[in-house]
C-alpha cells in the first residue's frame, strides 16, 4: 500500500544546513501568528516510523516556544479511556484557540495500521474513515486546523535496523 509513498527523495545536507536558520523563524514567527488567530493548530504525526515521529515532536519542541504548544502520545486507551466514546482521548486535550497541539499515534493511526496489517477489512476501513472525516469536520468548523504527517518508513530500512537492533539487544 505504501510502495509508492517510497520516492527516494533525498535533500543535500548542505541544502538542509542552508534552509535551517529560516525555517526555525519561520516556525517561530508564525507560532507567534498563531496567538492572536481565532483558531488553534493539531499537528497529527503518524506512521510506521515510530522514532521518527518521537523525534519530529522532539524538534517541534525544541525550535518553538513550548509554552504554546502541548504534546500528547497516544498508546492503547487506558480503561478509562476504553469506557468512553471512542474520540474522547483527543477531543479532551485539543488545544484552546491560538494554541498548538503535536500528537502522535492519534486518531488517524489506528485505523491505517489495522487496515496495513489486515486486521480490518476493506468496508471496516471505510467505516473508520467515515468517522474521523466526521470527527475532523466537527472540529474544522468549530476552528481547528489540522497538520497531518504520515512517516513512512521504507521496508529495506526497517529490516536493516531489526537486524541492526537484534546485535545489539540493550539498546
Amino acid at each position: 500500500m505504501l510502495e509508492a509513498a517510497e520516492l527516494n527523495s533525498k535533500l543535500a545536507k548542505a541544502t538542509y544546513e542552508d534552509r535551517l536558520p529560516q525555517l526555525r523563524v519561520d516556525l517561530i514567527q508564525a507560532q507567534q501568528d498563531l496567538r492572536q488567530a481565532p483558531f488553534n493548530v493539531v499537528v497529527l504525526i503518524a506512521g510506521d516510523d515510530h522514532r521518527g515521529c518521537h523525534e519530529v515532536i522532539n524538534v517541534l519542541n525544541e525550535w518553538m516556544d513550548p509554552r504554546g504548544i502541548s504534546t500528547h502520545v497516544f498508546e492503547d486507551p487506558t480503561q478509562e479511556e476504553a469506557e468512553r466514546p471512542p474520540f474522547w482521548r483527543y477531543w479532551r486535550v485539543l488545544p484552546a484557540k491560538g494554541r498548538i497541539a503535536t500528537c502522535s499515534g492519534a486518531w488517524m493511526f489506528r485505523a491505517v495500521a489495522d487496515r496495513l496489517c489486515k486486521r480490518t477489512s476493506a468496508s471496516e476501513f471505510d467505516v473508520a474513515l467515515h468517522r474521523i472525516r466526521s470527527f475532523e469536520n466537527e472540529l474544522a468548523e468549530d476552528g481547528t486546523l489540522f497538520i497531518k504527517f504520515w512517516l513512512h518508513r521504507p521496508e529495506k530500512s526497517a529490516v536493516a535496523e531489526l537486524e541492526k537492533a537484534k546485535k545489539a539487544p540493550a539498546k
